[in-house]
């Protein structure tokens, strides 16, 4: 079997758009953040680097309390209609924060979008693993995580062409808000053909199912991978821009730039695993490029110029593309006798407080030792996640699958 374009159908577009809709809201705010910091009062250049990176704390809090919660409201409504009251939240969030007069409103509204964007993150891929459960699905998954860095491209060039612009952060963040409604409406609106029955679960099972994966010594190893490479992930993604502005004194096209770079490797990553990386071969595609980007990492910390940075970020890219999809995907292959759609879920659970935290980590060392040197948590997150991946395909032979 392989990955088919024939095969996708209304709810392969609407979840995809809704991962744009989700990157853009999620990248958006780290793109215009010394924007943001300047208005608020909380300059990045002046020991504000942590309260910026602590906004993605409150968000990745609220994101994880929607996710414990999404397996039941999904089974007590569905997949299809709870991810489209959450792509309505999340844009209201978005919404509030283009208003907000103050720090304590932005991250008060940052946590609101969150609580869409838990749901979102829990719900996305389980919908593309009930799409395609026969035929591959780690492809399909690979391929819709793909149009997370689509977004990410698209809403880095616009905004940084319209900061140059000396448009106001403010209508930006508005408009980022108005993209929401187009996927939301994909899911809320009546079918003509119905794919996604609501099959009520009743709590019970889910906690049962729930506590069987949470009393899983093994699965914990992948827990702490999501964690690991979902904050490697998105600490690039929200510092690109503002490392290539304070640490060389880059333009806000320029920094946009790098994000927007740091994404075209993200795309060519996920959607290339998507064609060419078969489901047996997940375990030796994520230890390959978990170990180039500890290289590609420690060479970000001392490049010279931008246009070094760039090919870095791009390389990068590539290299962190596919650990969030394919090591959730890699989870479900080694524990196949789990409740898939309840692994997704938890192990989002990891990789989001996993974004927080290390944002947060990045931006604190760097109000005390400077972005640069910030910068080598990253590579230190995958040689961990490297080592932890080995040790699990070590440990846990075939025969001992069943009984972890």
């Amino acid at each position: 079997m392989s990955f088919s374009l024939k095969k996708l159908g209304r709810y392969d577009y609407a979840t995809y758009l809704t991962y744009i809709a989700y990157s853009s809201c999620s990248v958006i705010v780290p793109v215009v953040l010394v924007e943001i910091a300047h208005t608020l009062q909380f300059p990045l250049e002046s020991g504000g680097q942590g309260a910026g990176g602590a906004l993605q704390i409150g968000r990745s809090l609220f994101m994880v309390l929607s996710m414990v919660l999404c397996g039941f409201i999904a089974g007590r409504w569905g997949k299809r209609l709870s991810t489209g009251v959450a792509v309505l939240l999340m844009g209201f969030g978005i919404g509030i924060a283009a208003l907000a007069p103050g720090y304590g409103v932005i991250f008060l509204a940052l946590a609101i979008a969150g609580l869409g964007e838990g749901v979102i993150e829990g719900l996305c891929t389980p919908i593309l693993q009930d799409l395609h459960e026969n035929d591959e699905p780690s492809r399909y998954i690979n391929f819709g995580h793909g149009f997370w860095s689509i977004g990410i491209v698209a809403m880095t060039l616009i905004v940084g062409f319209l900061l140059q612009q000396q448009i106001n952060w403010r209508y930006i963040l508005a408009g980022v808000a108005f993209i929401s409604l187009f996927p939301a409406l994909m899911f809320l609106l009546p079918e003509k053909k119905t794919v996604f029955k609501v099959e009520k679960v009743d709590f019970k099972t889910t906690l049962a199912n729930t506590g069987t994966i949470m009393r899983s010594g093994r699965f914990w190893i992948f827990f702490v991978l999501m964690f690991l490479g979902g904050g490697a992930e998105f600490g690039l993604t929200f510092w690109a821009s503002s490392f290539m502005r304070i640490t060389l004194k880059a333009t806000p096209l320029q920094g946009a730039m790098a994000t927007l770079i740091f994404s075209i490797g993200m795309i060519a990553g996920r959607l290339g695993s998507a064609a060419l990386i078969p489901q047996r071969k997940l375990f030796h595609m994520l230890i390959a490029t978990s170990a180039s980007g500890i290289v590609l990492g420690i060479l970000l910390a001392v490049v010279p110029n931008i246009w070094c940075c760039y090919l870095l970020f791009l390389l990068l890219g590539l290299s962190c593309s596919a650990l969030w999809p394919s090591t959730q995907s890699y989870c479900t292959d080694r524990m196949p006798f789990l409740d898939s759609t309840v692994v997704y879920i938890i192990l989002s659970c990891a990789g989001t407080p996993g974004c927080g935290i290390l944002t947060w980590l990045l931006g604190s060392c760097g109000d005390n030792y400077g972005l640069r040197i910030s910068i080598l948590l990253i590579p230190a997150c995958l040689l961990l996640y490297a080592a932890l991946l080995l040790f699990e395909r070590l440990y846990w032979h075939p025969e001992k699958a069943a009984k972890a």
